[in-house]
């Protein structure tokens, strides 16, 4: 006898149903606080109003990335789990990093005009995507784990980036909010890039038709 208990098909279905529904009720809140905030919010009051042309950067990354990870998390769920197999440990990763950059994200869309609190947020939600996917690594599709391991360390290096960049964005120098802004969009730019080699790879079969 195994000693390995396996769930029901429709448990299993219901609780990735279930993470879905977070991922949309989330990021759907978000993307609606985000949008608000751009069209008519009002300019925090304890900090130096910053110019239209920044908000305008700092609102296309937020929504470029609700829209990445958004993707990102549905799609690994549809990837990770199917209705013949379920590993408990790869569902409650999987769990924690939907609920934890959901919430993030929900937070994130607050603070899009409070640049300093806006990238410390951004950084927290990579490294919860680099150790995410740290633990999620497999070895059983050899390409499979070669996009991970581009994925893992795409988020590394910005997160490690941002990180030394915070102080001075909270001192006010202008130069380094755009540096963050660099580094921020070429991290999101190779992450589609990626993503979609990721979830949608070519079919072998099609190509020598």
């Amino acid at each position: 006898m195994s000693g390995r208990v396996t769930p029901d098909i429709d448990t299993v279905t219901h609780q990735v149903e279930f993470l879905k529904q977070v991922v949309v009720v989330m990021l759907g809140l978000a993307l609606t606080n985000a949008l608000h905030n751009f069209i008519a919010g009002d300019w925090a009051k304890d900090f130096t109003p910053p110019s239209r042309f920044e908000e305008t950067f700092v609102f296309c990354l937020l929504i470029l990335n609700l829209i990445r990870f958004f993707y990102g998390n549905w799609m690994s769920l549809e990837k990770t789990f199917d209705r013949k197999r379920f590993e408990g440990k790869a569902y409650l990763i999987n769990f924690v990093i939907v609920i934890s950059q959901s919430i993030a994200f929900t937070v994130l869309s607050f603070y899009k005009q409070l640049y300093p609190y806006f990238f410390i947020i951004f950084v927290t939600v990579l490294f919860i995507d680099v150790l995410g996917f740290g633990l999620l690594l497999t070895t059983k599709d050899r390409q499979r784990l070669q996009l991970q391991i581009q994925w893992l360390f795409n988020n590394l290096w910005a997160a490690v980036a941002l990180s030394f960049i915070i102080n001075p964005i909270i001192a006010n120098h202008k130069n380094f909010f755009w540096a963050a802004i660099l580094v921020s969009s070429v991290n999101t730019i190779i992450s589609f890039w990626i993503s979609w080699k990721f979830y949608l790879p070519v079919n072998s079969a099609s190509t020598n038709q």
